[in-house]
């Protein structure tokens, strides 16, 4: 099903909202997405950017609420599923957010930043090998680049840093074996 596009003027209004975001100005960009239409507010950009509005407020019972009507209205949209992960383990949830997450990979497996959040999860659940699994799976996807260095400082992988060399040299075709667990 093709998304509508937005309209004036409701799409000057998103436009001023991504610049007061963009400017580190939440509540500005929050001001700016009351002004749409109704309607509009429900488009999965506009969802999408009110749920960074509040992600960056660091209000994730809010930002879980839009996560959760983005992935309802755009299921087929990655964005929505990693947001929805995202507030989940935010709001002290990470079970829930891996299973989401795992079903995520299944339906979006060229998406770099699933397999990511998925070993930054499993480090969390203290899933160590999993994790291990799935940041070989990103490191093949993602091939030589300076976000292997961003990994190796993200505290959220921290109990791999010692396998993440171990790790980029046995890259993954397919993720490791998936358990809800």
């Amino acid at each position: 099903m093709a998304t509508r596009s937005i309209e004036a003027p409701d799409i000057h209004f998103l436009n001023s909202a991504v610049g007061w975001l963009e400017l580190g100005n939440q509540e500005e960009a929050r001001m700016e997405l009351e002004k749409l239409s109704f309607l509009t507010r429900y488009h999965p950009d506009v969802l999408l950017v009110r749920w960074k509005v509040y992600a960056r407020m660091k209000n994730w019972n809010r930002s879980l609420d839009i996560a959760r009507a983005l992935v309802r209205i755009a299921p087929d949209k990655p964005t929505g599923w990693i947001c929805l992960a995202y507030s989940l383990f935010n709001t002290h949830q990470s079970a829930e957010a891996w299973v989401h997450l795992l079903n995520a990979e299944k339906r979006f497996p060229q998406i770099t930043a699933i397999p990511y959040f998925l070993a930054c999860l499993a480090c969390h659940l203290g899933k160590t090998s999993e994790a291990t699994k799935w940041l070989a799976r990103w490191n093949g996807m993602v091939g030589e680049s300076e976000l292997k260095e961003t990994a190796r400082k993200d505290p959220r992988l921290k109990s791999v840093w010692q396998d993440f060399d171990d790790a980029m040299l046995v890259p993954s075709e397919s993720g490791p074996t998936a358990s809800a667990s």
